[in-house]
């Protein structure tokens, strides 16, 4: 299967989006599966990758990416890069983290 991850941060910058984009593409990659990575990070120095990562790509390969995608992965909903869904209905999943432990009110909100 072919996976598009989009992730509005990653490599070579440094963080929890990246690190958990980094571990999921891996995964899949180590699965079987195609993966590509789309991200608004500046390109930079990175390591060797067993996955394309396409760093602000123009709207028409952006577009190109969505069309051959089988799955969209959001690793963080991002409305810069949502909208080729709207031309190219593909399966999409969206992950959420949270990176801040729950407030006092959440916590509650559980029970």
């Amino acid at each position: 299967m072919r996976f598009l991850i989009v992730s509005y941060a990653f490599l070579p910058s440094l963080g929890g989006q990246e690190t958990a984009s980094l571990a999921l593409a891996e995964e899949l990659v180590r699965r079987g599966h195609q993966v590509e990575i789309v991200t608004a990070t500046p390109a930079g120095r990175k390591p060797e990758l067993p996955f394309a990562v396409y760093h602000r790509p123009s709207p028409l390969k952006l577009l190109a990416l969505h069309a051959r995608a089988d799955a969209v992965i959001h690793n963080g909903l991002s409305m810069r890069f949502f909208w080729p869904l709207l031309l190219v209905p593909r399966r999409w999943l969206v992950i959420h983290l949270i990176d801040r432990p729950l407030s006092t009110l959440h916590r509650l909100a559980l029970l």
